[in-house]
């Protein structure tokens, strides 16, 4: 799935051989997959990044994109009103990013609430981490809930988010307005 956590590091916290079989390591490596899924699912995150497209219907201050971190915006586009937003002008930007929310400024910077329309806004833009070397790497504290799940799916083939994982994905999760 990722670089995020090696299967090595998971071999290592569940103490196996590092000489397991090709069979045991694709099974090692099934539940590293499966682990960094349902973390970036608890924490609306992704570990892998790509350009994605989400549709907003407005009514707020904020547009909050799901799958973060953002790196960049590439458009929005308002159906309504059948234009594209301009977030790059120095002057007179439209919108503003701040973290994984889009906010719709005025010029003088004063936050504006996005006008209501269902699905009425477009937004195209790169999000997700970028792995553990990347220029947006994953935090170091989602991975030790990462290798808690995947041992808890070797060994027992549980897949429950245990409150001990709980706690400890708490922090990174998204806020979803």
């Amino acid at each position: 799935m990722s670089d995020f956590v090696t299967l090595q590091e998971v071999k290592d916290f569940i103490r196996l051989s590092p000489s397991l079989g090709t069979r045991a390591n694709a099974h090692v490596q099934q539940c590293l997959d499966q682990a960094e899924a349902i973390v970036a699912r608890e924490c609306s995150i992704q570990f892998s990044q790509a350009e994605r497209i989400e549709y907003h219907s407005g009514g707020v201050v904020w547009i909050n994109l799901a799958q973060g971190p953002v790196a960049t915006i590439t458009e929005i586009f308002d159906a309504v009103a059948d234009e594209v937003l301009d977030g790059t002008d120095a002057d007179e930007p439209d919108y503003a990013l701040v973290s994984n929310r889009v906010f719709r400024i005025t010029s003088m910077g004063n936050r504006l609430r996005w006008p209501l329309g269902a699905s009425r806004y477009r937004v195209t833009y790169t999000g997700g981490y970028t792995g553990a070397t990347g220029d947006v790497p994953a935090p170091d504290g989602l991975r030790t809930p990462i290798l808690i799940l995947a041992r808890n799916l070797y060994e027992e083939g549980s897949a429950e988010i245990t409150p001990e994982i709980g706690r400890k994905i708490e922090p990174f999760k998204a806020v979803v307005r």
